[in-house]
């Protein structure tokens, strides 16, 4: 009463889930590295150098206004990274609100603050303890952070008239002549 029952199995399902899955994991693995490369090619560059052209973008502010590009259009730009738990931010933070106070009537200078990695809340509680005014708004996405290849805060850009960038300070400036120093080189070329 032994009967052999010949069961024929349709082995291709099986091997065609196998293919699908092997080609899925290929395709992280591979989009793992490229973004892995990219990051590498990012850091290599290291920040922006002067004389390079300054990524141009648009912050939404705190207050809800909107800055365009083209509210840069010949002025000196001051682009300031910052966050609120950044203790050599708050060092310089009363000083560029001074040099702000002294250049906001020229109509000849841009000051823009881009809060990084912070809570609006805490954003808008560090612009009230340092009182500042000038044009202030979030990078929640890290979209200017990332343009601009931003290391560390604080981080401060000077952008002359042409779209060049004229002066960097890694880390805090060194006090209000440091900060007018330089405005005042963009403002002469």
């Amino acid at each position: 009463m032994n009967e052999k029952v010949d069961i024929k199995v349709d082995e291709t399902e099986p091997k065609r889930k196998m293919r699908f899955g092997s080609l899925v994991a290929w395709i992280l693995l591979i989009a793992f590295f490229v973004v892995l490369a990219m990051q590498m090619f990012k850091t290599q560059q290291g920040v922006l150098q002067v004389g390079e052209d300054a990524p141009q973008f648009t912050l939404e502010t705190y207050d809800g206004r909107v800055i365009t590009p083209e509210d840069w259009e010949g002025k000196v730009v001051l682009v300031n990274f910052w966050a609120s738990f950044c203790i050599s931010c708050k060092d310089e933070a009363r000083e560029l609100e001074e040099v702000w106070q002294f250049y906001k009537d020229s109509g000849d200078v841009l000051f823009l603050g881009v809060a990084w990695s912070d809570t609006k809340k805490a954003a808008l509680g560090y612009m009230e303890d340092y009182g500042i005014t000038y044009a202030n708004g979030p990078d929640a996405k890290h979209q200017i952070t990332d343009a601009y290849r931003m290391e560390a805060v604080p981080e401060t850009y000077i952008i002359d008239r042409n779209g060049k960038i004229s002066s960097t300070a890694i880390g805090p400036f060194s006090g209000v002549d440091h900060i007018k120093l330089v405005i005042e080189n963009a403002l002469d070329n």
